[in-house]
C-alpha cells in the first residue's frame, strides 16, 4: 500500500511493507541527543535484518527522508498542542500531559508489527490514553527521560514526589494533592495496566529510578545501553584535527559539549568553578573547547576558549573529540550521555559524575574518572589528573576505544534488543 501526501491526511512520505518487525515511535528522527539515540537504534536493529519502521513527526535532516524506513506523521486536523507544554523557560526541564496525538491504531493496523517500540514521544506525539490501547501485542518503552515514570516531568531533580503519585507539584507551583501532575499519574497508572509493556533503560541510574516509581516498577525492566557506528567515530589524528579547528595544538584540550551549553542540567556552573581552580596552577597550559548551542558565546575567566557552536554534522563532530584530551561530562542529570561514547570511541579519555548515567560508562582511572557527584573540586582534581601525565594519557585513551569497540558498537546493541524481541514473542 502506498502511503504518500496525495493519499493520506497523515502519513506523506514512504512505502509501507505488508508486515513491519518492530514500530519504532520517535517524536524526532534527528534533533538532539534523544533522537539521535533513537535513529541509532532503528538503523542498527536493520543493520542486523530486522525490519524496523520508524514514526516521527520531525526530521530535520534531509538525508533521512530518503529512506522509506522513516515515516513522517501529520498531526490530525483539529489537533491541538499541549497547552501546558513549553509553560517553563527553555531549560529541557518541561513539563508535558500528553494529552493528544496521532491516531496509532491506524498506524499499528497499517505496518502490523510484531512488537512497538516506544523512544520518545514528547510534544503530543501519542496521548497516554492511545499508548494503553495497544492491548494486541508486546509494547517496549525505551526511556530516553522520566516522562514515563512522573506526572508530567521529563526530569525530576530534586523531587521524589514521582514515588507517591505526584502532586503538590513544584514544576507546577502547586500546592494542591490532586493537581494537574496528580491527574496525569493516575491517567499512566491507568493506560499502563491495560498493556503488555516492558521498560528498556539505558544506564543503571535510569534502572534506579524506574524502579522507585510505582508505575513502573513492578513490570520487567531491561538495561540495554545506547550505541553508536563505529565507522563514523574514531580517532582523527590529534594534530591534524587541532588545525582544522584553529585549536592550540601546543595545549591540552579540555572538551564539553551538548545540545545547549546553557542548560543548568548539564553542568557548565560546575565545570567553570573547577577551571577557575585548575587555573591557579595551569592557567598557560590548559585550552577550553565547547560546543553545542550558546558555545560560540561562552567564556571561561581563567582559561582560553574556543566556541565551536552547535555541531551537526558527524564529522566535525569526530574532529571535535579527536582534537581534544579529555572530554568533561559534569551533567546533574544525565540518562545515558551520547557525548560520552561518541568521545571514547574517538579515543578520549572522559571525566564524570558518579550517580548519573555516564558512570556505566566510565571505568574509573582506567578510561578516565569518576568525580563525585557534583563536586566541582574533585571534578577538577580528575581533570587534572587525567592531563598530568602523557603516558597514562595514552593508557586511557586506548582503553577507551577498547571498552567502546567491545560494549557500544551499534551492532551489538542491536542484537540485545533482538534477544528481547525472540524472549517476548516466545513466551
Amino acid at each position: 500500500m502506498a502511503a504518500n501526501s496525495s493519499k493520506s491526511d497523515n502519513v506523506f512520505h514512504g512505502t509501507t511493507s505488508t508486515k513491519t518487525d518492530v514500530l519504532y515511535l520517535s517524536t524526532y528522527a534527528h534533533n538532539g541527543g534523544m533522537s539521535i539515540a533513537a535513529n541509532r537504534i532503528h538503523r542498527g536493529l536493520r543493520s542486523i535484518g530486522i525490519n524496523s519502521k520508524m514514526l516521527s513527526m520531525r526530521v530535520n535532516c534531509a538525508e533521512y527522508n530518503k529512506s522509506d524506513n522513516i515515516f513522517l506523521v501529520r498531526s490530525p486536523r483539529g489537533h491541538k498542542w499541549n497547552p501546558h507544554y513549553n509553560m517553563f523557560p527553555a531549560n529541557n526541564m518541561k513539563f508535558d500531559s500528553a494529552i493528544s496525538g496521532i491516531d496509532i491504531r491506524q498506524y499499528i493496523d497499517m505496518f502490523d508489527p510484531q512488537i512497538v517500540q516506544i523512544h520518545w514521544v514528547s510534544d503530543n506525539f501519542v496521548s497516554v490514553e492511545d499508548i494503553g490501547k495497544i492491548t494486541d501485542r508486546p509494547v517496549i518503552w525505551r526511556l530516553a527521560e522520566c516522562l514515563a515514570v512522573t506526572g508530567g516531568c521529563y526530569f525530576v531533580g530534586k523531587c521524589e514526589r514521582y514515588k507517591d503519585g505526584c502532586g503538590k507539584c513544584p514544576r507546577l507551583h502547586s500546592s494542591l494533592e490532586n493537581d494537574l501532575s496528580r491527574t496525569n499519574w493516575l491517567r499512566k497508572q491507568a493506560a499502563y495496566n491495560n498493556i503488555d509493556l516492558t521498560i528498556v533503560v539505558p544506564t543503571k541510574a535510569m534502572e534506579r529510578l524506574v524502579k522507585a516509581s510505582p508505575l513502573t516498577k513492578e513490570r520487567r525492566i531491561v538495561v540495554i545501553p545506547n550505541g553508536l557506528e563505529l565507522q563514523l567515530f574514531y580517532p582523527e589524528d590529534k594534530t591534524a584535527a587541532r588545525e582544522a579547528l584553529g585549536i592550540p595544538k601546543d595545549k591540552k584540550v579540555i572538551l564539553f559539549g551538548s545540545c545547549d551549553v546553557r542548560d543548568r542540567r548539564k553542568g557548565l556552573h560546575l565545570l567553570k568553578k573547577a577551571m577557575a581552580k585548575l587555573a591557579e596552577n595551569h592557567r598557560n597550559e590548559y585550552h577550553m573547547v565547547l560546543f553545542g548551542g550558546g558555545s560560540s558565546s561562552t567564556k571561561f575567566d581563567d582559561i582560553p576558549t574556543t566556541g565551536l557552536g552547535y555541531i551537526n554534522d558527524k564529522h566535525k563532530q569526530r574532529t571535535a573529540y579527536s582534537a581534544a584530551d579529555v572530554m568533561i561530562v559534569p551533567s546533574l542529570e544525565e540518562p545515558f550521555g551520547q557525548t560520552v561514547t561518541e568521545a571514547m570511541a574517538c579515543g578520549t579519555p572522559v571525566v564524570t559524575f558518579r550517580n548519573i548515567g555516564p558512570e556505566d560508562m566510565v571505568d574509573h582511572k582506567i578510561n578516565g574518572y569518576i568525580a563525585n557527584y557534583a563536586d566541582s573540586y574533585d571534578l577538577a582534581a580528575g581533570i587534572e589528573w587525567v592531563l598530568a601525565d602523557d603516558k597514562r594519557l595514552q593508557f586511557l585513551s586506548a582503553n577507551a576505544r577498547k571498552k567502546v569497540e567491545t560494549t557500544y558498537d551499534i551492532k551489538i546493541i542491536a542484537n540485545q534488543y533482538k534477544k528481547l524481541y525472540e524472549e517476548l514473542l516466545n513466551r
